[in-house]
């Protein structure tokens, strides 16, 4: 293999990873999903207890407050 042909090659395999990025990043996402992602950020930033029910997430912080977050599709 020649290295016009090593460039040509690498060039696809370049262009098929930033592909599958796109293809990721316009891909369509359920309320399902998006809850699941979203209790693993507010573990990350929050102390205190993040309990998921169905669209909803349900957080309580140590100092007492209680919150509940739900998500849906708007449109």
């Amino acid at each position: 293999m020649n290295n016009y042909e090593e460039e040509i090659k690498k060039a696809r395999a370049e262009f098929a990873q930033t592909e599958g990025e796109h293809t990721e990043a316009f891909r369509s996402i359920d309320e399902e999903e998006l809850t699941e992602e979203v209790k693993l950020i507010l573990k990350d930033y929050f102390l205190g207890t993040v309990l998921q029910n169905d669209k909803s997430l349900l957080i309580k912080f140590l100092n007492g407050q209680k919150f509940k977050l739900t998500i849906e599709r708007c449109g």
